[in-house]
């Protein structure tokens, strides 16, 4: 989980390293949580692209008596640039801290999912977990039906909190789907 627990706290991006011509895309959601009695108070999401060596905000910082939780984060290194190496960073005030420093191999794109963390997805069909212990290796792994299935599944089953319960159910979303 990566959460902002203070109006001085953002989340932000850069690369490392030598700049390709193509800019990187991001696309963050997060989710807005009253800090008094834990409720969600908004949902929200931004996208942009990187400023090459210069920081960019990923995910603002929240507003007083509030915490923002990033619930997902899709960076695309476009299939025309080289491998990039890019740092993700809690920016607390001043002081910078590196949440995930990785390469992005050319084509792909680093994801970040509440609950499951960051990996990489280069095509459809195979991905790429990142190693906790050496976060700039990725290991590749076939994805499995049942593992996209489940991630509707819950992506689904949030929007249903967030929507009140509008009477349908993601078993019947997930259904209809397919």
């Amino acid at each position: 989980m990566i959460l902002l627990d203070s109006p001085l706290k953002s989340l932000q991006f850069r690369l490392v390293g030598s700049v390709p011509a193509s800019k990187l895309t991001f696309v963050a959601g997060w989710a807005d949580v009253l800090t008094t009695d834990m409720s969600m108070f908004a949902i929200s999401e931004s996208d942009g692209q990187d400023a090459g060596n210069t920081s960019v905000t990923i995910v603002p910082a929240p507003i007083a008596s509030h915490s923002r939780q990033l619930k997902y984060l899709s960076i695309l290194n476009p299939s025309s640039n080289p491998d990039v190496t890019v740092s993700i960073e809690v920016l607390n005030n001043t002081i910078i801290r590196p949440t995930w420093v990785g390469t992005i191999p050319s084509g792909s794109s680093l994801l970040y999912q509440d609950g499951r963390g960051f990996y990489g997805l280069q095509s459809l069909t195979t991905q790429q977990v990142a190693n906790p212990f050496e976060l700039s290796a990725l290991t590749v792994i076939q994805a499995q039906q049942r593992e996209v299935s489940e991630l509707l599944y819950n992506i689904l089953a949030e929007l249903r909190i967030a929507n009140s319960n509008d009477g349908i159910s993601p078993e019947a979303a997930l259904a209809s789907l397919q």
